[in-house]
């Protein structure tokens, strides 16, 4: 017995076309992989930029001296960029 060929002309060309409407996070890792270049120079200045805005912060607010860099609020920002990467290596 043969094995029928279930695709279809129609799914083969809607592959790409998600069955929900594109959320702020996939218009932003569509962005970020449209950047000229390698997607992983975004992200290491990203982490970079948020590790120094959480440090900034805690010196603002006094929490911190100035120009003393918290290894807990520095690395924190991992998860921020380590996220959004993994979202755009799964979409």
């Amino acid at each position: 017995m043969e094995a029928a060929d279930i695709r279809s002309t129609k799914s083969d060309r809607n592959a790409d076309i998600r069955p929900y409407r594109p959320s702020w996070i996939d218009y932003l890792v569509n962005r970020i992989e449209r950047f000229p270049g390698q997607t992983w120079v975004f992200y290491l200045v990203a982490f970079l930029l948020t590790c120094l805005l959480n440090n900034v912060a805690m010196w603002f607010d006094g929490a911190m001296p100035f120009g003393v860099f918290d290894p807990l609020f520095t690395f924190g920002a991992v998860y921020v960029i380590y996220v959004t990467g993994f979202l755009t290596r799964v979409a």
